[in-house]
């Protein structure tokens, strides 16, 4: 899926789910790329300075927490794009700036990775705190071809009281 990709209106609102059903991930996505596009860097000719692409399968689901899950999502996006943005130093022509969003569902937790081409960077304690907050965690790599890949990761939840 990329950023020009649609979703129906139904898939993006509500984010949050009576009852605290599942969130298609891809949904969460797509609205976050739509939200942070107008912020995107613009060129002198307004083209935009930096791509965002996401790659998330339609099955793959959030359950719970999906509105701090989107904003913990829109806040390391924008922050991706920002590093893409960044101007490197001796070169006329910049290179391919974007931010790629994936995620895989390893039967053991949803990964969701925002990796960026620009300049290492650190990561935010408040996205740290919003993570845990949904029971997850972050882990921040810097890319062996340059740029930083951020991983969320959201365990599965196990039912707290089985029958025995």
């Amino acid at each position: 899926m990329t950023r020009s990709d649609h979703a129906d209106a139904a898939d993006l609102l509500p984010l949050e789910r009576p009852g605290g059903r599942a969130i298609r991930l891809a949904t969460l996505v797509a609205d976050v790329a739509r939200a942070v596009d107008p912020s995107l860097p613009r060129g002198r000719d307004g083209s935009t300075l930096v791509q965002i692409d996401c790659d998330v399968d339609a099955s793959i689901a959030v359950p719970g927490h999906a509105t701090t899950v989107r904003r913990l999502l829109e806040s390391l996006v924008r922050s991706a794009v920002t590093a893409a943005a960044c101007d490197e130093p001796d070169s006329d022509v910049p290179p391919l700036r974007e931010v790629l969003v994936t995620a895989i569902d390893t039967g053991h937790a949803i990964e969701i990775e925002v990796a960026d081409s620009g300049p290492v960077r650190e990561l935010a304690s408040v996205d740290r705190v919003a993570a845990e907050r949904v029971g997850g965690s972050l882990d921040v790599l810097a890319c062996a071809e340059g740029g930083t890949a951020v991983t969320l990761r959201l365990p599965h939840r196990q039912a707290a009281a089985r029958a025995a």
